[in-house]
């Protein structure tokens, strides 16, 4: 199971990295960047509505995930995320950091990550486990290895999300996979 697991994270961390995104919202109106209006369903989203700190949450699959993303005026981006396998009952646990640029276009939010770091980030009890079973330690340095080596050869690629459901608190991500679809929910972090 564990091994089955690997394979379809190291697909999921593929496919962040080098998939196909499409939007399910129309762009067939613009707003005037000087306007106070929110953007709906049926507008278009301006750029600047995505400036500021974003918590987002993704389903599907047996990947748990969620992160947090800053996103700021002069398009640099921030992102930290946190990777569970699998979601339910967590085995292992690792944390993905990334830095870039971001963009937003055709209800398509873009990022493109100059620098990435992936490390394990076990809780006490998976440690444990890990230390103390050495099939599953054995599984978790495989496992580890492996998506550290995918992170490496992908992190240059741009990273796209479509975005719907746009209100100045809240949208939803999708993420279209070759084995399935994913769908997420960004809120903003308020200080």
């Amino acid at each position: 199971m564990l091994k089955h697991l690997s394979i379809i994270f190291s697909f999921f961390l593929t496919a962040c990295t080098n998939s196909i995104f499409t939007s399910n919202t129309s762009s067939s109106q613009h707003q005037n960047s000087s306007s106070t209006q929110h953007p709906t369903q049926s507008s278009s989203m301006e750029r600047n509505y995505f400036v500021g700190h974003w918590a987002c949450e993704m389903n599907g699959g047996n990947i748990g995930s969620s992160n947090t993303v800053q996103l700021a005026q002069d398009g640099y981006v921030s992102y930290l995320g946190t990777f569970t396998i699998p979601k339910e009952d967590p085995l292992f646990q690792y944390q993905l950091e990334r830095i870039g640029t971001w963009a937003f276009a055709n209800d398509i939010l873009t990022y493109q990550f100059s620098k990435s770091n992936f490390t394990r980030a076990h809780t006490f009890e998976m440690l444990k486990k890990i230390k103390t079973d050495k099939n599953l330690n054995a599984e978790e340095n495989t496992t580890f290895d492996g998506l550290s080596a995918q992170m490496n050869n992908s992190s240059n690629r741009p990273v796209s999300l479509a975005v719907s459901d746009f209100t100045d608190q809240s949208f939803v991500i999708t993420q279209k996979l070759p084995e399935m679809t994913r769908t997420g929910i960004c809120q903003r972090v308020v200080k």
